[in-house]
């Protein structure tokens, strides 16, 4: 059907959109169907579209036109997304529900398990430290001799004996 026009560059370079503005590609289709219509009304009437004749329809599309082809296809995508959200509201709903239930279990479950993780740490080293406690009254106060040869091993600094040791 004849040469190059800028129509496409035109719509998709409107109103700093890109390639892959979705009512810029529509309103593009909306443009292709258009021209289609007027290439058969031509051809109906008993002679072929010649390239002068597919020229300057390009030459005629205005801004006015591609205006017109923008609205009409924004409006085809917002009915498109809105007959697709009342068709899949409930899906949509439950997929999103599921999702943040899904979210919030594992977040509680790494709370809860730092939470445990944590007082149960804490209660061991609690426990430990009342053992050591008790072992050192109890050995202090039976095994002084022990406890000062101990205490002499881990720190050389040590040399004189408990005053209440046994003799």
């Amino acid at each position: 059907m004849g040469s190059y026009n800028d129509v496409y560059e035109r719509l998709m370079g409107r109103a700093e959109k890109n390639k892959t503005d979705l009512v810029g590609m529509v309103a593009y289709a909306i443009y292709k169907q258009t021209k289609v219509e007027y290439c058969r009304t031509i051809e109906e009437e008993g002679a072929p579209i010649t390239p002068e004749e597919l020229q300057t329809y390009h030459k005629r599309v205005t801004d006015t036109m591609l205006d017109a082809f923008e609205t009409k296809a924004s409006a085809a995508v917002l009915q498109y997304r809105e007959d697709y959200l009342k068709e899949n509201r409930d899906r949509i709903v439950q997929d999103a529900l599921g999702q943040m239930k899904e979210d919030l279990q594992k977040s509680i479950q790494a709370s809860t398990s730092f939470g445990q993780g944590f007082w149960a740490g804490f209660a061991s080293s609690l426990a430990a430290a009342v053992v050591i406690v008790v072992l050192t009254l109890v050995g202090t106060y039976n095994y002084p001799d022990l406890v000062h040869a101990m205490l002499k091993a881990v720190s050389p600094s040590v040399t004189e004996k408990p005053n209440n040791a046994k003799q």
